[in-house]
């Protein structure tokens, strides 16, 4: 989904105009006491992600910095230890789904060993871990859901977001929903936990 609207396109910007970036926004915000990374994986390049956290802890900003989202197998402890001292407490895994095959099918790139370990990390340092799981992947079942939610306890997160899936146009998980079962194109919300939600799922075979 993210190759078909954003592309796989990476543009990484020079780390220094980023830094300047920040000086700038808090010299015009008194009341600044937070920034966010959003990023769909701050720790894409984790020596580059480092890097930019050395920057800003010698900045001496005073603002607290937070990271949205990173992959677990691109992560160690020292890129933890290097965020919590720029105060950031937080990590979020999109781990997707608790089954092996459903899982795999995903193509992330990384395994459930390798989110397990990433979690153990996480907890290690003392920070809060957040993880996101899909409910209806092509070869899901509910006995398969079942499992996300073992793996959910195991991790041992402190937030857990369940999202419905959204076979978005042009992906390959479309085609697989439009070839063996059905999809709604009026898009529902995509969160257990946003207002509003009907329960019926987006696609299904």
């Amino acid at each position: 989904c993210v190759k078909l609207s954003n592309s796989k396109a990476w543009r990484p910007r020079p780390l220094v105009a980023c830094i300047e970036e920040l000086a700038k926004i808090g010299a015009q915000m008194s009341s600044l006491r937070e920034v966010m990374i959003w990023d769909d994986n701050f720790s894409l390049d984790i020596s580059r992600a480092k890097d930019f956290l050395r920057l800003y802890a010698a900045k001496g900003f005073k603002y607290r910095l937070r990271s949205a989202n990173m992959r677990a197998d691109k992560i160690d402890r020292e890129l933890l230890l290097l965020l919590k001292g720029a105060g950031g407490d937080e990590v979020q895994f999109g781990v997707e789904h608790g089954d092996e095959e459903v899982f795999r099918r995903v193509g992330k790139g990384e395994t459930l060993a390798d989110i397990e370990r990433g979690a153990e990390l996480v907890n290690s340092c003392k920070m809060k871990l957040g993880c996101s799981f899909i409910i209806g992947l092509p070869y899901d079942t509910l006995k398969k859901t079942l499992t996300s939610i073992s793996l959910a306890k195991k991790l041992n997160p402190d937030h857990v977001h369940w999202n419905i899936l959204v076979p978005y146009k042009g992906t390959a998980v479309y085609e697989y929903f439009k070839k063996n079962g059905w999809v709604d194109d009026a898009r529902i919300p995509f969160t257990l936990q946003q207002d509003g939600l009907s329960f019926e799922p987006n696609a299904a075979t």
